[in-house]
């Protein structure tokens, strides 16, 4: 906020030391100085609302791919548990 003051005193101490002709032109500039930075705000803005969107759908994509994962792992456990019972089992004759 100091800095925008400051830049507010040294804007007005320059338009006051230009020519009268010139300080439209000046007051022009400045204010074409002020829509390009606010253009850049709201682009910056929209760049950081995007990325922030495309983070939290990596988030969940990842979340999705651990819960898989661990289900998976269950039924693997699952199988090899029930594949060692099986060999303790003693075959039967047919």
């Amino acid at each position: 906020m100091r800095l925008k003051t400051e830049l507010s005193e040294d804007e007005n101490f320059i338009r006051n030391e230009l020519p009268e002709d010139v300080q439209e032109l000046f007051d022009l500039l400045i204010q074409d100085y002020q829509h390009r930075i606010a253009s850049l705000q709201t682009q910056y803005d929209h760049q950081r609302l995007r990325l922030s969107m495309e983070c939290l759908e990596q988030v969940e994509k990842l979340e999705k791919a651990r819960n898989l994962t661990g289900r998976s792992v269950h039924l693997l456990e699952r199988t090899v548990t029930d594949l060692k019972k099986n060999q303790s089992q003693p075959s039967s004759p047919d």
